[in-house]
This record gives structure tokens, C-alpha cells and sequence, in this order.
């Protein structure tokens, strides 16, 4: 077993004689150069402990050693005292300069990604909480014996002073130990491991909450979320549909948050979600870029055709004769190339005729009702365009929504094709919620 494992994870029987409780006289003194643990201190300085002496040199070691709170961090420039009876020289061993304490740090960022994790779980419940990590814990067992826990391993998590929570998430308490914290006090839960929806399930049953790990909330009216939870919260013994909606997300380390303003309508809608995060710093995607369409429909058309990626004229002399007898002059009002072909767009209401001989001789004309709403206005031009388009729900839902995240978007929009990328129109009345929500490869353009 590793030497700070067994350091840390001891039941300590401290039967205390005369000659015990006597002066300890044959230590080392060291003074520390940085922050190190009690394990790498002692290799470091060139020793060693053989494994059936670690328990009595660690009653020796708090004795003589009682202002060190942590055997994970003694801070630099703290003199310890090792009780040298216990120590044995390492073979070809030296003090090591400089030495670097042992590679655990990724593991413990991840045990402080729990508690912060917890801590975020017990304010959105209304709960008070305070943990205790950085110091070493004894509970006493009987009159000669007592355990002794270091909270930097083993956070120690009190639950509005009533529960008491020790999180064991690498799975290192004997289940000796676990038994005799439970037993002997039943306000206690051990919660073994470092599967975050486990540790939430047992956290919320210590505390007479259950968790509901099937289901799919929808919120919206015009645009429509669909959430797949983790799990959606309850008070025990409560119906669903008489208790306050609380939701949660728990993202992995490479999936993205619930945008701020996910949660703020989801708020406002009367859902409450936690978002959780196994990340140290947590990933949120991009907002997409958001353009708004002048509500002139002149305006209108010009914005649209400048997002689509053309170059426009406007008003623009055309003659056509087609025989030296007759030429037909006319105005246009938005011109632009597509290709080779030659585009225009009519608002003023050319006749028929007029449309007719444009059309004979290689120009595409449409008239453009500007009466008409502007979703039907868009709809016309996309059309005349021939653009590679998507207008239905499901397929235009799989289009916007982002990867990786633990929602869908629903709304009615048309997603076009162009060589500036993929754009969104839609009318949606928030476009700022919608632009944080989608993926950020889309633009969104928003009319009125």
C-alpha cells in the first residue's frame, strides 16, 4: 500500500501508558523547503518506514507534531520533527534536493471539481453547507482508541448542521473504517467513488430528496427546448406536478454548459436547473452571430441579398430590342450577377408583357409584392434563387442545434446554404436567447 495511504488511513489505538505519554527525545528535526506531503518528506530526507511500524510512528508523529493539521501539505518552512526509531535508511538513498511532490495533483483538482460541484447542488437546494478539507479529523471509538482521517483525501461535508457527509472518491477507506464511522456515528454517510450522478443520487437521499433519472422537460411556446436531465430533483414523498421543477445537468468534461440564458428563461418559465461540471473550467459554446433585417422591406430584400453573398445594383437602365423597329427601356430596380445569369428583382409591378421578353432573352426577373409579410417575401426570393434550403422542424432542429450539449432547439426557421455558411432566418421575437443557443457555425438572421 502506498506509504501516504497507510499514513493517512490508520486506526490509531492510542493506549497511553506513562512511558508513552513520557517526552519523545529521539527525533529529527527538518525544516521543510516547500510544500510537501509527510510521505515525500520522509523519502525525500533518504528513509523509509517498514509497514507494521506506520502506526505507532504516526501516534509518535501527532504528538510531536501537533500544530501540523495535513499530512497531504505540510506548507513550506515548517519544522518537523520525525521520531527516528521508525525511520530506516533507504538503501543508496541521499536527501534529494529539490524534490518534487508526487504526481496525485491531477486527482486532487478532481476531488476539488466535486465539492465545487456539491456545493453548487446545495445552493440551488436552499441548503447550507460547509466542508472541511486541510486538517486531520480523529474520532474518538472508545476510551483507548480513536480514528484519525485527513479531510484532504477525505472531504468532510456537514449538511445544515444536522448530516455529515465523508466522501471517499477514489475508493481508499477500508470497509472496516467506513463501518465504524457509520456504527458508531449514525449521523455520518460514507459516499464511496467518483461517479458524479452516484454521488448526487446518494448526496439527495441523505437529505430526504430523490432523483428521477427517466424524462424529458420541454419549455417554450413559439421556440420550443428539449431537455434530457440527468435527473429531475423531488422531495421525497412529493408529486411531481406539486413540486417546483428542478433540473439537472451534469456535463462531461467535453460537453458544453447550459447557456446563461438557457437558464435564466428556463427560470423565468418556472424550471430551476443546476448545471454541473466535470471540467475544472467548464466549456460553453460561442453565441452565433446575429444580423437584423430592416423592417422596410426595400431593406429588407437588400439586407438579405448582401447575407446571401451578392454583390446588388440599383436602379439600373435596361434595353432590349429585339427588332430595330422597338426597344424596350426599362428601370430595374435591384440588379445582381448569380453565375452567369443575370438577376433582377422588380418592385415597382412590370406587366406581364414586359416580364415576358426580359425572360427571352436570358434575364430571371421576379416581381415582388413589398405588401406581403416578410416571411413570404423571403420565401419568394430563396426560391428564384434556388438555393439549397431546409424549412422542416425536425430536420432544421438537427441542423442548429449544437453538439455536445444536453438540449434541443425546436423552432420555426429556414436554414440556407450559402458560401459564407449556413444561415438561420427566422422571426423568433428573442433573437438573443436563439443566437445563444444554436451552434455557432450558423449565423442567425432575424426579421420582422
Amino acid at each position: 500500500m502506498n506509504l501516504l495511504l497507510r499514513l493517512i488511513i490508520v486506526l490509531i489505538i492510542l493506549i497511553l501508558p506513562l512511558s508513552l505519554q513520557a517526552k519523545i527525545r529521539d527525533y529529527i528535526s527538518i525544516k521543510t523547503e516547500k510544500n510537501i506531503s509527510l510521505s515525500d518528506l520522509i523519502k525525500s530526507s533518504g528513509f523509509e518506514i517498514e509497514d507494521d511500524r506506520v502506526t505507532p510512528f504516526l501516534e509518535d508523529f501527532l504528538r510531536l507534531n501537533e500544530d501540523i493539521k495535513s499530512l497531504r501539505m505540510i506548507p513550506k518552512g515548517t519544522t518537523v520533527r520525525l521520531p527516528s526509531k521508525y525511520l530506516k535508511k533507504r538503501t543508496g538513498a541521499t536527501r534529494e534536493k529539490g524534490f518534487e511532490p508526487r504526481p496525485e495533483v491531477a486527482k486532487d483538482k478532481e476531488i476539488e471539481v466535486v465539492i465545487r460541484n456539491i456545493k453548487e447542488l446545495f445552493d440551488h437546494l436552499g441548503e447550507f453547507i460547509s466542508v472541511s478539507s486541510g486538517k486531520i479529523i480523529v474520532f474518538p471509538v472508545s476510551e483507548k482508541a480513536s480514528l484519525s482521517i485527513d479531510t484532504d483525501y477525505f472531504p468532510m461535508i456537514e449538511i445544515s448542521g444536522r448530516r455529515m457527509i465523508l466522501l471517499d472518491l477514489k475508493k481508499t477507506l477500508p470497509d472496516e473504517i467506513r463501518d465504524i464511522i457509520e456504527v458508531y456515528w449514525p449521523e455520518y454517510t460514507v459516499i464511496r467513488g467518483r461517479d458524479m450522478k452516484g454521488i448526487v443520487n446518494q448526496v439527495l437521499d441523505s437529505i430526504d430528496y430523490t432523483c428521477i433519472e427517466e424524462g424529458r422537460v420541454v419549455i417554450g411556446d413559439d421556440m420550443l427546448v428539449e431537455i434530457k436531465p440527468d435527473c429531475i430533483i423531488m422531495r421525497k414523498g412529493k408529486d411531481i406536478m406539486d413540486s417546483d421543477m428542478i433540473i439537472l445537468g451534469i456535463t462531461k468534461k467535453d460537453e458544453f454548459g447550459f447557456p446563461d440564458k438557457l437558464l435564466k428563461w428556463a427560470k423565468e418559465s418556472g424550471i430551476n436547473i443546476i448545471d454541473l461540471h466535470m471540467r475544472e473550467k467548464p466549456l460553453f459554446h460561442k453565441e452565433a452571430n446575429l444580423f437584423v433585417l430592416p423592417e422596410h422591406k426595400e431593406g429588407l430584400i437588400l439586407g438579405l441579398l448582401d447575407h446571401l453573398g451578392y454583390k446588388v445594383s440599383r436602379d439600373i437602365g435596361l434595353s432590349i430590342a429585339e427588332k430595330r423597329e422597338y426597344t424596350l427601356n426599362l428601370l430595374a430596380d435591384i440588379v445582381f450577377k448569380s453565375g452567369k445569369r443575370t438577376k433582377v428583382i422588380d418592385l415597382s409591378g412590370l406587366p406581364q408583357p414586359a416580364i415576358g421578353i426580359l425572360r427571352r432573352h436570358g434575364i430571371d426577373i421576379i416581381s415582388i409584392d413589398i405588401g406581403d409579410n416578410s416571411g413570404k417575401i423571403i420565401e419568394d426570393i430563396l426560391n428564384f434563387l434556388s438555393l439549397p434550403s431546409e424549412s422542416h422542424l425536425e430536420k432544421v432542429s438537427q441542423m442548429i442545434t449544437p453538439g455536445k450539449v444536453k438540449y434541443r432547439v425546436r423552432t420555426q426557421g429556414i436554414v440556407v446554404k450559402t458560401k459564407k455558411g449556413n444561415l438561420l432566418l427566422s422571426d423568433y421575437h428573442d433573437s438573443e436567447l436563439l443566437r445563444s443557443l444554436i451552434n455557432e457555425k450558423i449565423s442567425l438572421i432575424k426579421y420582422n
